[in-house]
């Protein structure tokens, strides 16, 4: 499923809480270049009749997250328990009654043209309306 972001969704971007439009890096990112970006990927799930979403497992994602980002050696200042706050802050600012899939990334952030990474590293989750990531009707099946 394709999901299309609403340009005033709320993310956090630069340490903050930020309309998705006003979200941007620059063209000569170090992450564009070079790949030196990770990401991972939550879903949470709308309960209707409890009126709730419920994310799925946000500190087994958080922590994962994280130990990938050292792999980069990508600074994560944050605690998986402070990044589960922001999840559970972009839900509230953003008002979500349905399905929603959370994309954190860290990424080397420099903005020149050079392999070696430095210590400029940035982080952003951003979090969107999102259904069925599959499909069961349109699923594969052995005969």
């Amino acid at each position: 499923m394709k999901a299309e972001a609403d340009p005033s969704l709320i993310v956090y971007f630069g340490g903050q809480y930020v309309p998705l439009r006003e979200a941007r890096v620059g063209i000569l990112t170090h992450a564009l270049h070079y790949g030196t970006g990770v990401f991972e990927g939550l879903r949470a799930h709308w309960d209707e009749a409890a009126q709730e979403l419920f994310i799925m497992r946000p500190v087994e994602h958080y922590e994962r997250w994280k130990r990938n980002c050292g792999i980069l050696r990508i600074e994560v200042p944050l605690s998986p328990q402070e990044l589960c706050g922001i999840t559970v802050e972009l839900m509230r600012r953003n008002a979500f009654r349905t399905n929603v899939y959370v994309r954190p990334i860290a990424y080397k952030s420099a903005e020149r043209v050079g392999v070696s990474p430095d210590d400029e590293d940035a982080l952003a989750v951003i979090a969107m309306p999102f259904g069925d990531y599959l499909h069961a009707e349109k699923a594969c099946t052995r005969e």
